[in-house]
C-alpha cells in the first residue's frame, strides 16, 4: 500500500510536469516541479525501502505518505471537490493501515 501511495503521488506529478511543458504559464510549471521535487524522490526511497525489506522504515514512510494524502485530503475539502477530497482521504486511511501493520509494537504500545 505504502508502494501504491508513492508510485500513485509521483505518477500525478510526473503528469503534471509534463503537461506544463511546452505552455504558456510558467507559473504552473513551478508548481508542477515543486510537486514533482516532493513525490518522485519519496516514491524512490519507498521503492529502495521495499527492495531492501526495511520494515521499520517502511512503516515510518507509510505515515510519511499518510499524511501527507491527508493533507491533500484537506485541500480537496477546501476546494469543495468531492473526488479530490475522498482520493486522498482513502489513500490516507489505507496508508496508516499498512503503517499499523508493519510497525505494531510501535503503534500498540
Amino acid at each position: 500500500m505504502t508502494a501504491i501511495n508513492a508510485l500513485t503521488s509521483a505518477g500525478f506529478s510526473a503528469a503534471g510536469l509534463m503537461a506544463t511543458f511546452g505552455g504558456t504559464n510558467p507559473s504552473a510549471r513551478v508548481f508542477a516541479m515543486y510537486a514533482a521535487a516532493r513525490s518522485l524522490p519519496l516514491a524512490a526511497a519507498t521503492l529502495w525501502l521495499v527492495y531492501v525489506r526495511s520494515i521499520r522504515e517502511l512503516g515510518a514512510m507509510a505515515i510519511l505518505l499518510g499524511v501527507i494524502q491527508a493533507c491533500d485530503a484537506l485541500v480537496g475539502l477546501w476546494q469543495h471537490d468531492v473526488s479530490k477530497t475522498l482520493g486522498p482521504a482513502v489513500f490516507a486511511v489505507a496508508t496508516f493501515a499498512a503503517a499499523r501493520a508493519l510497525l505494531p509494537r510501535a503503534v500498540s504500545s
